[in-house]
């Protein structure tokens, strides 16, 4: 009886400790998964970005040829930047 009492307990303190440690197996298996899972939105979203801009760089990669082309636009060799001064700016005056 003694010896079956002390096999039982051994057996129920063996099913604790394994369920403690399938437990922390679990928390630490589900942080590393969010932490892929956030790798793969990052990746997703830098994919989209790179998509996006591929068209736009296939884009004008394509009308460029046209318009030079077709409608004889061509690059300006000098660039003039005009400063026009606001209609509404501040006098300095108060009320």
């Amino acid at each position: 009886m003694h010896k079956t009492i002390v096999t039982l307990s051994i057996l129920c303190l063996m099913t604790a400790l394994s369920i403690i440690w399938v437990r922390q197996e679990n928390r630490q298996s589900f942080a590393h998964l969010q932490a892929l899972y956030e790798t793969r939105d990052g990746l997703y979203i830098e994919r989209r970005r790179l998509m996006i801009e591929r068209v736009a760089v296939s884009r004008t990669n394509r009308l460029t040829p046209e318009a030079t082309s077709a409608l004889e636009m061509h690059n300006p060799k000098h660039l003039y930047v005009l400063h026009v001064p606001s209609l509404t700016a501040d006098t300095g005056t108060s009320k």
